[in-house]
């Protein structure tokens, strides 16, 4: 199949694959599921949120969503669920030895300073706790994610003989973090001044000063390493630092005696036994993944809990069916 006709059919199929959602959103059977596992606590886990204009500008990361697409998705999770604070809920397991019915928590990852200037004004309205992991060297720092460095390297400069610009790559996955990081250091003077405002306001990353202003009884810091490093491709050394330097900067600032914990990516592999311990170590009582999915009482491990990623192209029917565990019936049949 042509470009044209792949591009078509994909269209075609998002178009089809969204109705369906929203007639068994309107059948009711999305409430229906909600209620069947209503002593499982979903774990939402957003990372930036965008401007509506902005949100099919190519420079914006896919784990991104609009304005807009929280704002409905916040008053659903609202009127659906007990929304409750990643910390309380998890508290109320170890007392009690269950969640609550029909828990649900929020949580973002890295650390943008769009989750307060856009989110925190909807959190407010909906009065939903989050849990904020951010990634403390480029906190204090203010310089753009790794991550996100990347991705605009790759618009702006594809034929750059890097594994980093290479289309498709995984590089900047599966390299420890200095190796990455080295890399950037030589690419990215050469071509920031293709950075535009709004894409630097998009993407930066929030500041102590902006996180100790905030109510801590709405949005709670967590650890997400030192510098976005995926722990499995670090030597134990490494890993060990990131995780520690994380750890004792929430303590330092804040004074958040027991941080909760969320492994960068967090997939199947990245992540094991050792960060496990290694966290337990530091005090650390609870750390999220990146493995989607529902956390029950009694089988769930507090170090790996699974969460449900929201992004882009969360259709308002899309969505609830994902919440709703709609999405999780219709993949295991």
């Amino acid at each position: 199949m042509d470009l044209m006709g792949s591009t078509t059919s994909g269209r075609l199929r998002a178009a089809f694959v969204n109705a369906a959602y929203r007639a068994v959103d309107l059948s009711g059977l999305n409430r229906l599921m909600a209620g069947y596992s209503k002593r499982s606590l979903r774990i939402l886990v957003y990372h930036g949120i965008c401007r509506d204009e902005e949100c099919r500008e190519a420079w914006v990361p896919p784990s991104f969503v609009s304005y807009r697409e929280f704002a409905f998705q916040m008053q659903y999770l609202r009127s659906r669920f007990r929304v409750t604070s990643l910390r309380a809920a998890l508290e109320g397991l170890r007392t009690h030895g269950s969640f609550e019915p029909g828990a649900a928590a929020v949580t973002f990852d890295d650390g943008y300073e769009n989750n307060l200037s856009i989110a925190l004004p909807v959190l407010k309205q909906y009065a939903i706790p989050a849990t904020i992991f951010v990634c403390t060297r480029w906190v204090a720092e203010g310089e753009l994610f790794p991550h996100d460095k990347v991705r605009l390297l790759r618009l702006w400069c594809p034929e750059e003989a890097s594994p980093l610009t290479a289309p498709h790559s995984r590089a900047h996955k599966d390299l420890p973090i200095q190796v990455v990081l080295q890399e950037l250091d030589r690419l990215w003077p050469k071509y920031r001044h293709r950075l535009t405002g709004a894409q630097r306001e998009a993407l930066r990353p929030m500041s102590w000063e902006q996180i100790r202003s905030v109510d801590a009884s709405l949005i709670e810091i967590g650890a997400h390493t030192h510098q976005h490093a995926i722990l499995a491709h670090e030597r134990d050394g490494a890993r060990q630092e990131e995780i520690m330097t994380s750890v004792t900067l929430i303590r330092q600032n804040l004074g958040v005696p027991a941080p909760l914990f969320a492994y960068p990516n967090g997939m199947e592999g990245d992540f094991d036994e050792r960060d496990k311990a290694l966290l337990s170590s530091a005090g650390c009582l609870s750390a999220v993944s990146g493995i989607y999915g529902w956390n029950s009482a009694g089988t769930t491990d507090p170090l790996a809990l699974r969460r449900i990623g929201i992004g882009l192209g969360h259709t308002p029917a899309r969505f609830a069916a994902q919440v709703s565990g709609v999405r999780r019936l219709v993949s295991w049949l």
